[in-house]
């Protein structure tokens, strides 16, 4: 019989450490690792309100991309420009880095969010990227809450300097 193992533990080396030996145990299989109790829970909590319910509507084949940016930016498109990333890092003068996560299985990955176009303006304004691609990851509320403690880090490190 083998066992799932979810390693909790608020100190990253104890953790590591622990993940490490239990991995080579043959009755046991490491299903993840997780810093708190919270995020444990919520890792396996499979009720999220706002999912279900989105997950359980049916598509109706229209699509509303472009008819909701129109519906609240107007139908001008050249006006979009104002609120595009790529074209934020270019004209507004930033010059921290940037971190961002994306889940590498995002349905939104190609055709709209195309993180590789935000990596050409970075470069092209001279603004550090830190793009992180996740794989087995969309863009749900458990990707999000998984890399929360990174973004945080990243903001605190940008703050204390």
């Amino acid at each position: 019989m083998t066992y799932r193992c979810l390693v909790v533990d608020d100190e990253p080396l104890a953790r590591k450490v622990l993940a490490n030996h239990l991995s080579k145990m043959p009755s046991l299989e490491l299903v993840g690792e997780c810093a708190n109790a919270v995020e444990a829970v919520a890792r396996d909590t499979t009720f999220h309100p706002v999912r279900d319910y989105l997950g359980g509507l049916e598509w109706d084949g229209e699509e509303r991309v472009v008819s909701f940016a129109a519906n609240y930016l107007g139908a001008e498109r050249e006006a979009w420009r104002r609120y595009d990333a790529c074209e934020l890092v270019g004209a507004s003068g930033w010059s921290s880095p940037i971190r961002v996560d994306q889940g590498a299985a995002d349905t939104f990955l190609e055709e709209q969010l195309k993180p590789e176009l935000f990596r050409q303006a970075c470069q092209d304004a001279g603004v550090e990227l830190d793009l992180h691609v996740h794989e087995g990851y969309d863009h749900s509320y458990y990707f999000i809450a998984s890399f929360m403690e990174d973004h945080v880090a990243h903001h605190a490190r940008l703050l204390a300097a």
